[in-house]
């Protein structure tokens, strides 16, 4: 195939692919720009503090284990204690594990395409806010003069729909309640931008919870509160039954006076 044929067919391939804003890219052009690196892999945080934290026989996680067992909603069909052991190295919680998948079919080119989507859809400018530390085993790339990682960029696309969907970069006072907070990601970023946010972190799986204190404690994340810290999992289960027991005399309030409208009676 020619030059010129060559180039007509990318022109093409180009014309139909801006209908879905995507666009065909020579591997040279890039290598030029940077995106066919390898990954950068962090080195761990291994302080004496952070690597004695930082392990699956803590007390601390311990306590959170006795306090969840038996509870419904820790009565998990994936987040095992067994899948959890396997699956989550709490020395390298950031990197590639069931928190946030980062390497399985997600090469440089993957997260070139992924950089040039998501700096296309930022419309807050959060990549000039928000940037990539390399903690804990995070895997990041870099892409042209940014160092990405998946967490910094489905953070900028999340906080980005979050804001033009609840205004939440608009300066309010808000607090956020996030059911199934991992290791308090979300928190880190949101709060980071906007002090005028609460965040709350609530998660039925003992390891996150505890990573979630960790991780507010690392960062000095004063917005941010976990919630085993203030109403533990176990008294769900009370306020629960308390608001089933007022619901049911509600309803039953209320198909009396029904009864008595229906006979022509007063309440």
């Amino acid at each position: 195939m020619s030059l010129i044929s060559k180039r007509r067919l990318r022109l093409l391939g180009n014309n139909l692919l801006a209908r879905l804003d995507l666009t065909i890219q020579r591997r040279s052009r890039m290598a030029e720009l940077g995106f066919l690196d390898d990954p950068t892999t962090s080195v761990l945080h291994q302080t004496r503090e952070t690597k004695d934290a930082l392990r699956s026989d803590h007390p601390r996680i311990a306590e959170l284990r006795q306090r969840y067992e038996g509870h419904p909603a820790a009565a998990h069909t994936q987040w095992t204690s067994s899948f959890v052991q396997n699956e989550i190295d709490l020395a390298g919680f950031r990197g590639d594990n069931a928190y946030v998948s980062q390497r399985l079919g997600q090469g440089i080119a993957n997260y070139a395409l992924s950089t040039q989507y998501v700096n296309s859809h930022d419309v807050q400018d959060l990549r000039s806010r928000l940037s990539e530390d390399g903690q804990f085993g995070v895997h990041s790339f870099a892409i042209g003069t940014q160092t990405v990682s998946r967490d910094l960029l489905d953070s900028i696309l999340e906080i980005n729909f979050l804001d033009e969907h609840l205004n939440l970069l608009d300066g309010r006072s808000l607090t956020i309640l996030d059911i199934g907070a991992g290791y308090g990601r979300l928190a880190q970023r949101l709060t980071g931008l906007a002090s005028n946010i609460d965040y709350i972190c609530t998660d039925a799986v003992p390891e996150s919870t505890y990573l979630c204190e960790f991780y507010k404690d690392f960062y000095g994340l004063d917005n941010v509160t976990v919630a085993s810290q203030w109403f533990p999992l176990t008294r769900f289960s009370k306020l629960l039954r308390v608001e089933r027991s007022i619901w049911r005399s509600t309803f039953t309030a209320s198909a009396k006076c029904l009864q008595l409208r229906s006979r022509g009676g007063s309440t």
